[in-house]
């Protein structure tokens, strides 16, 4: 059953630069759990050095977490469960993009960059466990995901980004 809120804006934990001259720097997110948000466990757009870290996100729709234009980002020992599709039918453990919910340019809203993503268990995601959205120079190994349409995403990004799917990448079991 759906146990999220009705509020779609609402995030458990929120960072917002202003663009890519003004990032923020720094979010530290350890040992938090989140859970019964409308969109977002983590969101960040515009951001550098993201660690999240030894934390429990779950029963949240469309985002576990959320990284729209971020770099330097270190994920490891975290634990997603059950992420519930929206509208557009998408849900994602853990993402990482250049596009945001208010636009699609890549001149704006760069790709993400050098991410690590390990150790992570992530499960009963309707759409995407892990998704790079187009990132650059990320890896991604070790995680355990169950259940999810789709496991891993290394694909290409979408819309205007539709035939870039990213470079100088990682994907692997161990």
């Amino acid at each position: 059953s759906d146990v999220c809120s009705s509020d779609l804006n609402e995030a458990g934990i929120w960072m917002l630069g202003t663009d890519t001259n003004n990032r923020k720097t720094g979010l530290i997110i350890d040992d938090v759990e989140v859970t019964n948000f409308g969109q977002y466990g983590f969101y960040a757009r515009f951001v550098n050095d993201i660690r999240m870290t030894n934390c429990y996100i779950h029963d949240t729709r469309l985002h576990g977490a959320a990284w729209f234009s971020c770099n330097n980002i270190y994920e490891t020992g975290n634990q997603v469960d059950t992420i519930i599709l929206n509208a557009s039918n998408n849900a994602y453990g853990i993402m990482h993009s250049h596009a945001t919910p208010d636009g699609w340019s890549i001149l704006v809203d760069p790709f993400c960059l050098n991410l690590y993503c390990a150790g992570n268990t992530i499960q009963n995601i309707a759409w995407e466990g892990i998704d790079s959205h187009g990132a650059d120079d990320f890896t991604i190994v070790n995680n355990k995901i169950y259940n999810t349409k789709f496991g891993i995403s290394a694909s290409s990004s979408s819309n205007i980004a539709a035939g870039y799917a990213g470079k100088n990448n990682i994907v692997d079991r161990k």
